[in-house]
């Protein structure tokens, strides 16, 4: 994770990302590298059908969006400004289980 993508991430993550080793800091890297949400293929997604909810695996919000048509559309524009937050929410959700992975894996 280079120092531009540890500064988007929440204090709270910082901070357990600061207490890894070297070696559980690459492990993460690596994990953190495949498994991260990208904001221009949630962007992509969001014009194809509005399917940004699933790229994001949030299957709830998706049949929820498609059942309203995007909200009448409404919530389809907002979408557009609350993107890039959402995808950071998310990443910061993935870190914080790689984390807990790795301090679980290592305990033992």
């Amino acid at each position: 994770m280079n120092e531009k993508e540890l500064k988007k991430m929440p204090p709270l993550t910082r901070s357990a990302l600061s207490g890894l080793t070297d070696g559980q800091r690459r492990i993460f890297n690596h994990e953190y590298g495949q498994k991260r949400y990208r904001t221009p293929e949630a962007y992509a997604l969001w014009l194809v059908f509005g399917l940004h909810y699933a790229y994001l695996n949030r299957w709830g919000m998706q049949v929820l969006f498609w059942i309203t048509a995007g909200g009448f559309l409404l919530w389809w524009l907002i979408d557009l400004f609350r993107l890039p937050s959402i995808v950071r929410r998310k990443n910061a959700d993935v870190a914080n289980g790689i984390v807990s992975t790795i301090r679980a894996t290592q305990a033992n």
